[in-house]
């Protein structure tokens, strides 16, 4: 779940991007009145890349709470990090359900998220995985 959220954002910032150099191009050469009659005449049709974020944003946090949930049951990691990627994930989600369209309120959850990813590098570098014991049948 987290792998799709990731990949569904991923794509739908690739969008933007794409359409920022687009629209870059096309008015690189414009006077600040052409311009802005520019940017009143495109069409926005971006309504289904806001709902990719959007999808991509509950995948990662139900991935995310999965994950932690894991975590914590099983004792894979350090107890910090299951508590934090569980509240993380419930964040993304409540974050997302409680505001939509507010993408200045989403971004801190991308740099939360990179900083969870260097933790959870950093902790299983220094620590490894703890899997549980295979009981025999």
């Amino acid at each position: 779940m987290v792998i799709i959220g990731t990949f569904s954002l991923a794509i739908a910032n690739a969008y933007f991007y794409n359409f920022g150099a687009w629209g870059v191009g096309q008015t690189a050469s414009m006077s600040p009145t052409e311009i802005e009659a520019f940017m009143n005449d495109i069409l926005f049709t971006n309504q289904y890349v806001t709902c990719f974020i959007r999808f991509g944003r509950i995948f990662s946090g139900v991935g995310l709470v999965l994950l932690g949930y894991a975590f914590l049951k099983w004792h894979i990691v350090s107890k910090w990090l299951g508590v934090f990627t569980l509240l993380l994930g419930l964040a993304a989600m409540g974050i997302i359900l409680g505001i939509p369209d507010n993408f200045e309120v989403y971004k801190p959850l991308f740099h939360v998220k990179v900083i969870w990813l260097i933790a959870m590098g950093a902790v299983i570098l220094k620590q490894g995985v703890h899997l549980p014991n295979q009981k025999a049948e």
